[in-house]
């Protein structure tokens, strides 16, 4: 199907389909199709019901992806096995060109997670009770390891992988990354508003400098997965 199309139409395409995919995301979160009552805690019900309703989506975007990239970048930047590439400068937070994400990439995740912790942390009435058991902490993590990289196959892999693939510029990808991720950010009630939109734009642009930059996905999974692990453990405590 990739071979036989425009390279600039297979990446509108994606667009599209992301656009759609974006929204049906929101609602389903807004209006929940499934429920689930497997913990005492409700925010892990919500949460589960959620992530399981996140798999035929992001099946479907993966399935796109594959059917408009071309063969070389469908399967370069799904690696977990890719931990190093050099770290490009970053000029606005002063961080300086000649590191290696191999070692870059703890601190990088450390970002957004501390900001989102922070943030939610200052938003707490003073008189609210953290209570959270071992299990549920477990689960809380599990949940926002899949939650995570679902969310990078929708908004990194498959704009990365069928943006190469349409000869868009590395400047190009993670500007498109940044504005879903800020987007979503703000539009979902777990952080939401301008803090959400704040986050979405940094965690997004870690996320896609990583991935492009390593040519593989742990790094940018792991950055994301440190930003919702402190959003969802709050949300679970309180």
């Amino acid at each position: 199907m990739a071979g036989k199309m425009k390279k600039h139409t297979r990446f509108l395409i994606l667009l599209l389909a992301l656009i759609f995919f974006s929204a049906l995301i929101l609602l389903v979160w807004q209006r929940p199709v499934l429920s689930a009552s497997v913990f005492k805690n409700p925010f892990l019900n919500l949460l589960t019901a959620f992530v399981i309703s996140l798999v035929p989506i992001s099946a479907a975007v993966l399935i796109l992806t594959l059917a408009l990239s071309e063969r070389e970048y469908r399967a370069a930047y799904l690696r977990l096995s890719a931990l190093a590439g050099s770290f490009g400068a970053i000029k606005w937070l002063r961080i300086p060109s000649g590191l290696n994400w191999s070692g870059a990439g703890w601190i990088a995740a450390l970002l957004p997670a501390g900001l989102t912790a922070v943030m939610k942390l200052f938003s707490l009435p003073g008189t609210v009770v953290f209570s959270i058991s071992a299990a549920e902490l477990v689960a809380t993590l599990g949940l926002s390891a899949f939650y995570a990289f679902m969310f990078e196959i929708l908004y990194r892999y498959a704009l990365v992988a069928v943006g190469k693939s349409a000869d868009v510029k590395d400047g190009g990808l993670i500007v498109f990354c940044v504005i879903f991720s800020g987007l979503a950010g703000y539009y979902f009630p777990l952080l939401g508003g301008p803090f959400g939109l704040l986050i979405g734009l940094l965690q997004g642009f870690l996320s896609a400098k990583a991935m492009i930059e390593t040519r593989g996905i742990f790094w940018s999974w792991l950055i994301h997965f440190a930003q919702v692990s402190a959003m969802m453990i709050f949300s679970a405590a309180v």
